[in-house]
């Protein structure tokens, strides 16, 4: 039978473990919710351009600029990134081919480069789409037209 400082310290290991599972039971919760969400975006119709010089500097865009190569891989056919002590998470193949996202439309690469939702309103995961929203009309539909030119 525990002392007097034994009952006290397993009192608190009960309730540091209380504490813990109902973080853990609110954080579960918050991210399910946030996933089910869904977004309605109508977004903006860019023209995408397919002239050489463009794709050039889509491509300047995706590895230097927006840094797309740094999740996606080097040819946007998928990769890993690596978020140090959080994880390791897949990135998705965005080219056509095979694995690949396939067919979108413009107004699919505008939502979710821009908006961070797929084409049925859910949200995409650590897409950091405030980045791309700042970008102009004209760099930006050089960045799809070269991600859609893979």
């Amino acid at each position: 039978m525990p002392g007097r400082w034994g009952k006290r310290i397993l009192l608190a290991l009960a309730v540091l473990l209380g504490i813990a599972l109902l973080t853990a039971a609110t954080v579960v919760g918050l991210t399910e919710r946030t996933l089910r969400r869904r977004y309605q975006i109508a977004p903006d119709s860019i023209t995408i351009p397919t002239d050489s010089a463009a794709l050039a500097r889509g491509h300047h865009l995706a590895t230097a600029i927006g840094k797309c190569v740094d999740c996606h891989g080097e040819d946007l056919g998928g990769g890993m990134m690596d978020l140090g002590p959080v994880g390791r998470f897949p990135a998705l193949n965005l080219t056509g081919g095979r694995g690949g996202v396939g067919p979108l439309s413009d107004a699919d690469w505008v939502r979710a480069i821009r908006h961070g939702v797929d084409p049925r309103g859910r949200p995409l995961l650590l897409m950091p789409s405030e980045e791309y929203h700042r970008m102009s009309d004209d760099d930006f539909a050089a960045l799809v037209g070269y991600a859609k030119s893979l």
